[in-house]
């Protein structure tokens, strides 16, 4: 009795058992070949459990996991560059996105391994004899299949496959450094901003002490009707302004060394002492010409744009690969014991050789190859706006900058001047000789002078840090730390 599988690439033994007394030397062959068969069978599956992973939980933190210290001698100042390599090391969001980016890891790993075969297994139970007297030979007894499949076309897209998650790892990876980058430039965008708050709380501390002693001589002296109640009014008018813009400053300074401490992921009780700011680095137009010119090299952003870009052809080339007629091919080995009495003792064996063509008469594919075409023109379009964004913004950061810079010039010029004048005022205020009106006027305009200077060099620190970035030029933070991460 012979039996064919459906399976491809399969390999069929089929036995019977025999009850005859006369056949005992060959059911004890038989005997012998099946504990060899458990013998392998239990070997092979202690070797299969002893590859296998095991499982453990992890369980869910129950605190916060803040540094309760800088990893940086105490009371030390810090520039901009250990502040932008903290951030890198240490951010929360960081350290999860690395993590996140470890499953395209697996996932390329996932990728390039083999497909695994098909065992399958049937007992063949005879179910139209009829008993047989006992004096006869039964015609035949409980059979057996084993069957070994496998998918031949997974071999042929497996490159493809492999390539696109590869790309697409890559992919992951310069997501994840252009993210580093955006956390850098954020860092240095808080160093400006606390340093900037840091500097308007120093002058308008100044201009509220003085304005508070001017206040309380000019109660002292409304009191005894020296003066008149609008020049008292305006020295306390001037004091409130003062105290108000002081209030500004000192809560965006406080509200800024939160944002440090969250980003560099510290206690907020660690104390953090930044060194002052200089003026930024502006580049010349050669420089911001000879940037753009290698801008898709630097920027990682396009960098993973082309590597996703990449991981979508490979990805289209698989669906190419696939719209081909499967090709199946089967090896059948055929093992039997025949039922008649007269071939007792006797085995036959068999091997057959069959071969299986699916016809692609409908469906050739041509559904997922335009899905992956479509998808592919998309990101080309994606990335090509990418670029012309970097063009258009480079240029306009840049030219913003050297009206930024005109202007901070243009009042570093003139503020000397204004702080002379209002200088003098001040001793011809006190001397009496001159009216209150006019000196709060010229104290107030070196404040505002020294205020928009501010603003003007947050800006244009502000436009450096974008530039920088923009152009794929932002220096990463390499300063050596002393000691790792508490």
């Amino acid at each position: 009795m012979f039996r064919q599988s459906a399976y491809n690439a399969e390999f069929v033994t089929v036995g019977r058992l025999h009850q005859e007394a006369g056949i005992q030397p060959q059911m004890r062959r038989r005997k012998i070949t099946r504990a060899a068969k458990i013998i392998i069978l239990g070997s092979f599956a202690a070797f299969y459990l002893s590859a296998c992973q095991t499982y453990s939980p992890a369980p869910l933190p129950q605190k916060p996991d803040l540094a309760d210290r800088f990893p940086l001698p105490a009371g030390q100042a810090l520039d901009m560059n250990v502040v932008a390599t903290v951030a890198v090391l240490n951010n929360p969001d960081l350290k999860a996105a690395r993590f996140k980016a470890g499953v395209s890891d697996a996932q390329a790993f996932e990728a390039g391994i083999l497909p695994n075969p098909q065992l399958t297994g049937e007992l063949i139970i005879p179910t139209n004899q009829s008993p047989a007297p006992p004096e006869t030979e039964p015609e035949g007894g409980t059979g057996y299949m084993l069957g070994l499949s496998y998918d031949i076309q997974a071999l042929i897209i497996q490159g493809a496959k492999v390539a696109s998650a590869e790309a697409a790892r890559d992919q992951a990876k310069l997501q994840l450094l252009w993210q580093e980058w955006q956390t850098v430039a954020q860092a240095r965008t808080l160093y400006v901003q606390d340093a900037i708050a840091a500097e308007k709380r120093a002058f308008y501390g100044v201009a509220e002490q003085r304005y508070a002693m001017q206040s309380e001589r000019s109660e002292r002296a409304l009191q005894t009707r020296d003066i008149t109640f609008d020049q008292a009014g305006t020295d306390l008018a001037a004091l409130l302004d003062a105290q108000s813009q002081l209030r500004t400053a000192e809560r965006t300074e406080t509200q800024t060394a939160y944002n440090i401490r969250t980003l560099l992921g510290i206690s907020q009780n660690v104390d953090v002492t930044l060194q002052p700011l200089g003026p930024p680095d502006i580049p010349d137009r050669a420089a911001v010409e000879a940037a753009l010119a290698r801008v898709a090299e630097l920027r990682p952003d396009l960098r993973a744009l082309r590597a996703g870009y990449e991981s979508q052809e490979q990805s289209l080339r698989e669906a190419v690969l696939a719209q081909f007629p499967s090709f199946s091919f089967g090896l059948t080995r055929l093992t039997d014991t025949p039922g008649d009495r007269s071939d007792i003792g006797r085995v036959v064996h068999a091997i057959s050789i069959g071969a299986t063509l699916n016809l692609p008469l409908f469906d050739r594919n041509q559904g997922n190859i335009a899905i992956q075409k479509a998808t592919r023109a998309q990101l080309l379009a994606e990335y090509q706006a990418r670029l012309d964004q970097a063009t258009g913004d480079a240029w306009r950061i840049w030219n913003e900058m050297q009206q930024l810079n005109d202007a901070i010039r243009e009042i570093e010029a003139r503020l000397p001047e204004l702080q002379t004048a209002a200088n003098d005022a001040e001793r011809a205020y006190m001397m009496g000789d001159l009216p209150a009106l006019t000196y709060v006027t010229l104290q107030s305009a070196v404040l505002n002078r020294q205020s928009e200077l501010s603003d003007l060099r947050q800006s244009l620190w502000n436009d450096e840090i974008a530039l920088a970035t923009i152009l794929g030029t932002q220096v990463e933070p390499v300063t050596d730390l002393k000691e790792p991460l508490p």
